[in-house]
Order: structure tokens, then sequence, then C-alpha cells
């Protein structure tokens, strides 16, 4: 196999989408392990993670463009190996940082049952570009540009004046502002105030909001935040 595709190999193994990068990595451990995860071999399995998780997934935005990503999954098989999931998590960030460190581990660990691992990414473009799961930082406009659909923060009110509904004629006139786009489950904080945010999301401050809905490519969480 070629170094270029063992490396794209590797990447695909521990792609971050969505919360589930970590269930990839597990079950390709226990694929490697040549026990099967649906408990059909005769490996003991260990107790499911019953503690409630030590953290929620999250998204920190900031305003120089990096990202910071949380993602936490259930690691209770007495068959996954955390060391060799450790290893193939250094080895895809080499792989991926060969031309220069872009991505950096933050935390890793195993707690009550669940994985927590937290990368931190110079920009977003990396991030997609990483787990090949779309992820946006920008301004209105650029959003647009780029592609992306806007219709799911449509009707969102201005949380300066309750009496303000976005419509798409509102678009032009925030072409400047602030967006953040993110398509899998996860808190969110962002550097500047939020002004709208799509209905899936419950805003709890002017920098933070959560999930209050499912969150999807189709049906992305979005952020538009003040000048």
């Amino acid at each position: 196999m070629s170094r270029k595709r063992r490396a794209r190999r590797r990447r695909r193994i521990v792609r971050f989408s969505a919360l589930v990068i970590l269930l990839i990595l597990i079950l390709a451990l226990a694929r490697r392990c040549g026990r099967k995860p649906d408990g059909q071999d005769d490996a003991k399995e260990a107790p499911a993670a019953t503690a409630e998780p030590p953290q929620n997934a999250s998204v920190v935005f900031r305003k120089d463009g990096s990202v910071t990503v949380t993602s936490v999954e259930a690691f209770d098989k007495d068959y996954y190996s955390e060391e060799e999931l450790t290893k193939t998590i250094k080895d895809s960030l080499a792989s991926y940082n060969a031309d220069g460190r872009k991505i950096r581990q933050d935390h890793f660990e195993i707690e009550n049952g669940y994985a927590v691992l937290t990368l931190d990414y110079d920009s977003t473009e990396d991030y997609a570009a990483f787990n090949e799961t779309p992820m946006y930082y920008g301004t209105v406009a650029g959003a647009q540009e780029k592609g992306y659909d806007l219709s799911y923060v449509l009707s969102g009110v201005n949380r300066e004046d309750s009496a303000k509904i976005l419509t798409s004629a509102d678009f032009e006139e925030l072409s400047r502002n602030d967006i953040v786009i993110v398509t899998h489950s996860a808190d969110i904080t962002v550097p500047k105030k939020i002004l709208y945010a799509s209905k899936n999301l419950k805003v709890t401050d002017d920098l933070n909001a959560t999930p209050a809905d499912a969150v999807s490519r189709e049906e992305p969480a979005i952020l538009i935040l003040n000048k």
C-alpha cells in the first residue's frame, strides 16, 4: 500500500464526524482484535457505561478563526484498547500535520466508561478537511458564496429586538456579520454576541448555545453574530 493511501486510510479511521469519531475508532479496534462488537464471539463484555458523561460535546470558536472541538463517546467494552486508540489518534494527526502543524491534541482520557477527545484546529477549513465534515466560521456573504444553505436560520428572532424576525431579505444587510455553522450536536461557544439562532439551538447567554433539537448536515446549527 502506498504512503499516500496509508495516510488517507488513517485519516478515514480517525474521522471526527459529529459525535462518532471515537465510536468509529473503537469499532475499528474491535475489528483489528478479531472480535465482533455485536457480542457474537467469546469475549466477555464489560458492563455498559451507566454514569453520566464527564462533559458534553462542544465546539468553541475564536476570533482568530481557530476552533476547539470536544467529542464524548461510550468506551465500555473490554476488548477496546486505550493504548491502540491513543496511537491511532497520534498517527492520524501526524499524517495530517505532515506539511505543517494545524491540528493539536489538547486532551484525551477514558473516564466513567466514556472516551473524551479534544482537538484544537487552526481553522474550520482544517476541521472540515480532516473530518470530511462541514463546519464554517466566517461572514454571512462568505457562507453563501460557499454554497451553505442558510434557510434553517430563517424565522429566527432577533435577540436585540424580539419584534424582528429574520427573513431572506435580511441576509444582504447582514452580509458582513459573522456566522457559525455546525453539523453535529454539541454545545457552541462563539466570540461575539449572538444575534440570530437556528430553531434547533437554545441560546443560553450572549456567547453560548446548546442543542434543543436534532443537528445534522441537512439541519445544521447556525448562529449569526453581531458585528
